[in-house]
């Protein structure tokens, strides 16, 4: 997700007011360290379920394949 993340740095992000949760995950998102508390490449996997999803769109945005939604119904499906 390292690609996602940088990816998303050079962006200019825009949060409302309302997006509590992820205005929290922003403040408080950092980086692990390491023994003698230099910070290594790899975040803490804490406070990171929204920016991890924007990363993922991020991605896939930029290989331009996000997929369309397709309803399915019963009789689609093969049992």
């Amino acid at each position: 997700m390292l690609a996602g993340i940088d990816k998303m740095k050079t962006f200019r992000i825009h949060v409302t007011r309302r997006s509590v949760n992820l205005i929290n995950e922003l403040r408080n998102y950092t980086w692990e360290r390491d023994k003698d508390g230099n910070f290594v490449n790899a975040p803490i996997d804490a406070f990171n379920h929204a920016i991890d999803a924007v990363g993922y769109y991020v991605l896939v945005k930029l290989l331009g394949r996000i997929l369309k939604t397709v309803r399915i119904t019963a009789d689609d499906i093969l049992y």
